[in-house]
This record gives structure tokens, C-alpha cells and sequence, in this order.
């Protein structure tokens, strides 16, 4: 896991988030919040911007599935 956070991607944390956890389906993660799955690849690669509503919204899934993961027992 690479926790380098890039200064040039400060202002997406989208594409950041996407560059620190490759792991992260944005596909599954876009169609889970009912967000055009290019769009959202449009946020990963920096070529759109989402504003902060739709940071927070992202940011909010991924708390939820962090507390899913903590809860899993294999």
C-alpha cells in the first residue's frame, strides 16, 4: 500500500483515493452510489473534477465499507 499522497492530486481525493488503493473497484464503487461508472473514471483520472458533495458522498461509501471489511470473520 503506497501512503505517498502526491501534492498535484490534492485537489481530486477521488483520483487519489483510486491511485493510493488500486484494490478499489471505482466501477462497483460508481454503480453502488448510482454514479455513471465513466464519470467517476473521469474523477479517478483527473480529467473531471467532482465537487465537494460528491467527494463527501464517496467519502461516506468508503467509511461503510471499511466498517463492513472490519466486521468480515474469514
Amino acid at each position: 500500500m503506497n501512503n505517498d499522497i502526491n501534492p498535484k492530486l490534492c485537489n481530486n481525493s477521488i483520483q487519489q483515493l483510486a491511485e493510493r488503493f488500486p484494490e478499489l473497484n471505482i466501477k462497483q464503487i460508481a454503480i453502488a452510489l448510482g454514479i455513471n461508472d465513466k464519470l467517476m473514471h473521469q474523477y479517478t483520472n483527473g480529467s473531471k473534477n467532482p465537487g465537494p458533495e460528491r467527494r463527501k458522498e464517496v467519502e461516506d461509501y468508503i467509511h461503510k465499507l471499511a466498517e463492513e471489511l472490519l466486521n468480515t470473520t474469514l
